[in-house]
């Protein structure tokens, strides 16, 4: 890795030197612009630093220090401001900023670029969150002589020195890049149009689609034409920004219905996950033209779609595309059986509006969206500290935030979603941010409080890090004994009940395993709530012991490597003891008796090891850690496959179906992933 821990140690300990010293700053005039040669020298310095670990994993790291500001005004509600008018560490409400890209711009975390007002003042500017792929051509977003906008900028010391200044940007709804359009005579107006045309053409062969909208918006500035509304409509499809390019495919067919224009707005609405809209359009378009078979199968996929979002799912589907993808398509379903409600001392949650059965389907839902390790650590490594509440966001938590800000950008169902969801006590639900806005800070908050791994069974043990973001999972409470049982399918969860649920009954989840109730408080904490399930209750209790139990589970590790059965029996019959009061949620007997189990299946003692995965089972269903009562049914069913007790080996295979019986295809899948993890470990 391009730096060595020893100097991460140096870099924090020198930026919390730095933030303490200006935390407690008052605002002061920015002293007068350094040359641009003096940028100049530290700019080449630094990409002369990256030029020499380029062939490492490169280590981004950003430190909040401060507040994050985003404008909720519109620049016509705001007075210019220069460069020797602002105020260092200070947001310039009520102001914007606008001056000249003068600097080729690079990219560490943040993009970096030098800006020039109309004064000739320059200044540093370091935008965040306006892309989500740290490749993306920055000369293309941010060409150089371009004007841009700032909505009241924040003018910042750099956390590595008091002596360096730059103009923050956050939320990139505070940024406005201008594309200028050429004064021209009316003599040249077609032929400048069909020159800009051209251009959007060649920019978007070449795959440089940010340009080719430049191009196109010129073309468009002299002619209000279906065609170039049309291609700009496909380059906004190529960036990902679904709402414009909704917009300019209406456009386009509103000027001429056109089979080009219905497509790509049924390719828009479909992305924005509205398939009813989307299923329209592309009707559209085959009645323009019934040959057009992406519409074809662009209908049928919408057809999909909706059925899926009635509760009709073909699991089958589902495990055989996430087995080859990280992402898959599928629709939303909430079931009608259940709703939003206010829980007594808990907030929103789900409320079952009828008696609900076991091994229904509550909930099945896409992430809004999710990122995984295995696609950029190659790459790069990310670290994201907040000096403020000190916590840390890594890798996949950090990439994550940074796709799902892109898109809400240009996604407004997606905006709601995640704005619907909770933000910490510090954000008022009943007070949002305006259309289009980008309110950085909130949506950080509602990532951290809401956001968390795919358990794809498959995924589990090869690294494969995530972070996701899912909607109305996001409103269930927590319990540790829930009563509802999730599988995750790559980006998909579906969520069904584990047991019988009565009318007016919570329905919970379980956001963290029933492991040390040191641990489980600590993230309760975190979450900013306790808890009050029986498990915890009984714990509270027992204080005494487990204080025993944790002294005790610290010989566990050494065992883990080296399974004897002997030295494992000898720890289980001193847990064994710190229970005697207890006859209920003995969960610190779970992990040993699963690797006394293995230790006896070591040594060839598989009615041993049977009987000790039995217990296992047992104890797991009590304390509602279901997935492993499935992978200790699965390991005494393959047991008896070795001993070549196929009638046995089939009973217990079957027994899987008393903890959970959910579509064949599921079961299968579940049953098969708990062999092969378990495997692994073997």
């Amino acid at each position: 890795m391009a730096t060595s821990v020893e100097e991460l140690v140096k870099i924090f300990q020198l930026v919390e030197q730095n933030e303490k010293k200006q935390r407690n700053m008052k605002p002061f005039l920015r002293p007068g612009s350094k040359t641009f040669f003096e940028h100049d020298l530290k700019i080449r310095m630094l990409l002369r630093k990256q030029e020499t670990t380029q062939n490492m994993v490169e280590l981004k790291q950003t430190y909040t220090c401060i507040k994050k500001h985003s404008s909720f005004k519109q620049f016509d509600q705001l007075e210019k401001v220069t460069l020797k008018q602002m105020y260092v560490n200070k947001v310039h409400e009520g102001k914007y900023l606008e001056a000249k890209i003068i600097y080729e711009p690079f990219i560490v975390t943040a993009i970096q670029t030098l800006i020039e007002d109309e004064n000739g003042d320059i200044e540093t500017l370091s935008i965040y969150n306006l892309i989500k792929d740290f490749g993306d051509n920055l000369k293309n977003l941010l060409p150089y002589g371009c004007m841009v906008k700032i909505k009241e900028p924040f003018l910042k010391t750099s956390v590595y020195s008091a002596e360096h200044f730059s103009v923050r940007v956050d939320s990139p709804s505070d940024l406005e890049i201008v594309i200028s359009i050429p004064k021209i005579i009316d003599q040249d107006k077609t032929a400048l149009y069909e020159k800009f045309n051209y251009e959007g053409n060649c920019h978007f062969v070449k795959k440089e689609h940010r340009l080719a909208v430049h191009s196109y918006t010129k073309a468009l500035s002299l002619k209000q034409c279906a065609k170039s509304f049309s291609n700009r409509a496909l380059a906004y499809l190529k960036l990902e920004c679904y709402q414009q390019a909704l917009i300019d495919a209406e456009k386009s067919v509103q000027i001429e219905p056109n089979e080009k224009g219905y497509y790509r707005m049924a390719t828009a609405w479909y992305n924005m996950r509205q398939f009813d809209q989307s299923l329209q359009q592309f009707n559209k378009c085959l009645g323009l033209n019934g040959a057009n078979r992406d519409a074809k199968v662009g209908m049928e996929k919408c057809l999909k779609r909706i059925e899926e979002s009635k509760g009709v799912f073909d699991f089958k589907y589902f495990i055989e595309q996430s087995a080859e993808n990280l992402r898959v398509d599928g629709a939303d379903f909430v079931s009608d059986k259940i709703e939003i409600a206010d829980v007594d001392k808990k907030g929103r949650g789900f409320v079952a509006k009828v008696d609900i059965p076991k091994n229904t389907l509550l909930v099945a839902s896409k992430a809004l969206s999710i990122s995984f390790d295995s696609e950029f650590v190659k790459k790069y490594c990310l670290i994201s500290y907040n000096l403020m509440n000190r916590t840390a966001n890594n890798n996949s938590q950090c990439k994550n935030l940074f796709d799902l800000i892109y898109r809400m950008r240009f996604d407004p169902y997606l905006s709601d979603q995640v704005y619907s969801l909770y933000a910490g006590k510090k954000f008022n639900q009943n007070k949002l941010p305006p259309n289009g806005i980008i309110d950085t800070e909130r949506i950080e908050a509602i990532h951290t409080f809401n956001s968390f791994k795919s358990d794809d069974l498959r995924l589990l043990g090869k690294s494969f890090e995530n972070s996701g973001l899912w909607h109305m999972p996001s409103f269930f409470n927590h319990s540790c004994l829930p009563n509802t049982y999730r599988v995750h399918l790559s980006d998909f969860v579906f969520i069904f009940t584990d047991q019988d649920v009565k009318q007016g009954e919570e329905i919970t989840i379980s956001y963290f395993p029933i492991n040390s109730f040191e641990e489980r408080e600590k993230r309760a904490n975190f979450y900013g709530f306790k808890c009050h399930c029986p498990v915890c209750e009984e714990d509270r209790n027992d204080m005494v012991n487990i204080k025993k139990r944790a002294q005790l589970f610290k010989n566990m590790e050494n065992l883990k490597t080296n399974l004897q059965s002997k030295k494992l029996l000898s720890l289980i019959e001193n847990l064994k003891k710190t229970y005697q009061k207890r006859d209920r949620f003995k969960y610190d007997l779970i992990s040993p008796l699963g690797f006394l189990a293995f230790s006896f299946l070591r040594e060839l003692n598989f009615e041993k090891g049977n009987d000790y995965f039995k217990e296992v089972i047992s104890l797991s269903r009590e304390c509602k850690d279901l997935t492993t009562a499935i992978k200790m049914a699965s390991e005494i069913s393959r047991t008896w496959v070795m001993t070549g007790d196929a009638q046995e080996a089939d009973k217990w295979r079957k027994s899987i179906t008393d903890i959970i019986q959910l579509d064949p295809a599921l079961m299968e899948h579940i049953i098969n992933s708990n062999h092969m993890k378990q495997n692994d470990k073997i």
